[in-house]
């Protein structure tokens, strides 16, 4: 594999984060020539603490941290022009969505310790343009662990819950958390990966404090045994 220069990714590409020179950059990989082209960044991206960026449902998708904001930014063409949204400084978590034109990040409380409350979810529904906030209260009351969550191909919003709660569902008109219909052992279960998008979105979960994982592409509903080969 060797390094090309800049350039938009593909639209079949895969987006992936590689060290280059010693510093942490997305590319994405031409498999035909093994070359891994670094992704053009937002032009605000200049100045963040952390960044990443991923693909999903809504093309590329940015995101950083910034000592006094945080920055979502999306892009159609692989990157070559973006359209992002600030928010205020704080502890923000993006969500990888597998539906077109929703977004969704989670602000928690912004304190130095690993359990944290989640204060409300921000979320789109129009690709960005505009961005309304969940109600104070609408989350879970106790501190969660594992943070973040997966927007499914519905536009729902699914999140680990804290220790006394399964899988946590947004309803559909992003007024409150309810329980996931179910998830194997019936206790609290965790997300710890997802990849793909729209109707090939996968999300890999387990229950907590087990090694078993299980695969789902409607997470919240349906789950079946992870096997490995």
């Amino acid at each position: 594999m060797r390094l090309g220069s800049e350039s938009p990714a593909p639209a079949d590409s895969s987006v992936v984060t590689a060290t280059i020179d010693h510093i942490w950059q997305s590319v994405w990989i031409d498999v035909t020539s093994a070359t891994a082209h670094p992704v053009p960044r937002p032009a605000d991206a200049a100045g963040a603490s952390d960044d990443s960026v991923w693909r999903d449902a809504n093309g590329l998708v940015w995101f950083g941290h910034f000592e006094d904001h945080n920055t979502i930014a999306t892009s159609k063409d692989g990157g070559a022009t973006w359209t992002s949204h600030s928010f205020a400084s704080g502890f923000f978590v993006p969500a990888y969505s597998g539906a077109k034109d929703v977004l969704a990040v989670l602000e928690y409380e912004d304190v130095n310790r690993q359990r944290l409350r989640l204060l409300w979810v921000w979320y789109s529904i129009d690709g960005s343009a505009t961005w309304a906030r969940t109600e104070e209260g609408s989350g879970p009351a106790d501190p969660i662990e594992n943070r973040g969550g997966v927007v499914r191909a519905d536009g729902r919003l699914v999140m680990s819950g804290p220790d006394n709660a399964s899988l946590l569902v947004m309803d559909g008109d992003w007024r409150y958390f309810e329980p996931a219909a179910w998830t194997p052992g019936g206790g609290r279960f965790e997300l710890i990966n997802t990849n793909g998008w729209g109707k090939s979105l996968t999300v890999i979960g387990r229950p907590a404090d087990s090694t078993s994982a299980y695969v789902s592409t409607t997470p919240g509903d349906d789950w079946m045994p992870l096997t490995v080969r």
